[in-house]
């Protein structure tokens, strides 16, 4: 896993099933956008994506297309990625 911003951390575990579970923090005081690569013919559009923040509690998300996520400020998402 790799981030350009420091604000930025991210945790990627290998499934069994062929899939991944990530974790990704913002610790930024502002939004910002990730994007997904390297997750091989995974449908990253199809991700169950759970995300916190100071502004709300375990909200279900929804990946932007280009397998682009959208991380508020000060938050932490959970996604589930393929079978």
């Amino acid at each position: 896993t790799q981030a350009d911003d420091p604000r930025l951390r991210t945790l990627a575990f290998a499934l069994p099933s062929g899939g991944y579970s990530l974790i990704l923090l913002n610790a930024n005081p502002e939004p910002r956008a990730l994007a997904l690569t390297g997750l091989g013919t995974l449908d990253v559009s199809q991700a169950s994506v759970t995300i916190s923040s100071e502004a709300a509690y375990a909200v279900e998300g929804k990946m932007a297309a280009g397998g682009t996520l959208l991380l508020p400020a000060r938050s932490v998402a959970s996604l589930r990625i393929g079978p």
